[in-house]
C-alpha cells in the first residue's frame, strides 16, 4: 500500500516537472544575471547607543483614517439565523411556535426558503424573542 502510494507521488512529481520545463522553454530567455565580482562587507550596525533619536519637533504624526460608518447590522446569513433559532427553542421549548410563526409571515416554512431579502427582518424578530428569554431568566434568577 505504501509503495504504491510512493509511485503515485513520484508520477505525480514528473508530471510536475514536465510541465514546469514547458512553461520554462516557453517562457522568452532572460539574459543571465551575472554574479558581482566581489562580496561587498556588510556595513557595520550602530549600537543603540549611537543611534540618533529625532527630535521631538521632527517627528511626524501619522494620520489615521476615519473608520468607514459600520452598518446598523452586520449581513445576515441562514447559518446565523439557524444558530440563533436552535438557541431559543434549546432555551425555551415553548417559542418554537413562536419561530415557526416568523418564518411563516415572511413566506416561508424553513430557513432555507426564506427570500434573501427576509433574512434581516427574521433575524431582528428571532433577536427579540431572545432578549424576551434573556429577560425572563433574569427576573426569575432575581426572585
Amino acid at each position: 500500500m505504501l509503495e504504491l502510494e510512493i509511485q503515485k507521488l513520484c508520477a505525480a512529481i514528473e508530471k510536475l516537472t514536465h510541465v514546469m520545463s514547458a512553461a520554462k522553454a516557453d517562457a522568452p530567455a532572460e539574459a543571465p544575471a551575472e554574479a558581482p565580482a566581489e562580496i561587498p562587507a556588510k556595513a557595520p550596525v550602530p549600537s543603540p547607543s549611537t543611534t540618533p533619536t529625532p527630535a521631538p519637533a521632527a517627528v511626524q504624526k501619522k494620520t489615521i483614517a476615519p473608520a468607514p460608518a459600520a452598518s446598523a447590522s452586520p449581513p445576515v446569513t441562514r447559518q446565523d439565523l439557524t444558530t440563533l433559532c436552535t438557541s431559543i427553542v434549546r432555551a425555551d421549548r415553548s417559542r418554537r411556535d413562536d419561530v415557526i410563526g416568523i418564518l411563516r409571515k415572511h413566506g416561508a416554512e424553513t430557513i432555507t426558503r426564506l427570500p434573501d431579502g427576509a433574512l434581516a427582518a427574521v433575524r431582528d424578530a428571532l433577536e427579540a424573542i431572545a432578549h424576551e428569554i434573556a429577560a425572563e431568566s433574569t427576573s426569575e434568577d432575581g426572585k
